[in-house]
Order: structure tokens, then C-alpha cells, then sequence
């Protein structure tokens, strides 16, 4: 059976995806030696452009709350 999806149903959503992310990058991020390995090994660049993508998603995941927001009270 089909459930009407609400506006809080689609925050809470992004919230969870926002928290996931931001989960993802502290955990993959948090064995780095110092700011130097992300410029100075390939691995490191990789993981800092996969930490970007984290912060990417992270931004629009509350670009869009704020939509969702924006929208309810139009």
C-alpha cells in the first residue's frame, strides 16, 4: 500500500543521509598522519577528494532541509 510521504518524513530522511556522511568522512579521515598526506601521497589525494564529496553531499543534504523548509511555509 502506498504511504503519503510528508514533509517531515523526506527532514528526517536527509538528516539520516547528512549523518551518514558526515560519519564516512570522520571515519575514513581519522588515521590520516597529518594535512601533508592528502597533498602528498596518491592515496591521500584520493581520500581527500572522496572527504569533499562527503562535505558536497553534506551541504545539500541541508540545502535541501532548507528547501523542504522553504516550500511548507510558501
Amino acid at each position: 500500500m502506498y504511504k503519503k510521504t510528508t514533509n517531515k518524513d523526506r527532514v528526517l530522511s536527509q538528516l539520516d543521509f547528512v549523518i551518514s556522511e558526515m560519519k564516512f568522512a570522520i571515519e575514513t579521515t581519522k588515521d590520516v598522519p597529518d594535512e601533508d598526506y592528502f597533498g602528498t601521497t596518491a592515496a591521500g589525494m584520493i581520500l581527500f577528494r572522496s572527504s569533499c564529496m562527503c562535505i558536497q553531499n553534506v551541504s545539500e543534504g541541508f540545502r535541501q532541509i532548507d528547501l523542504s523548509f522553504s516550500n511548507s511555509y510558501t
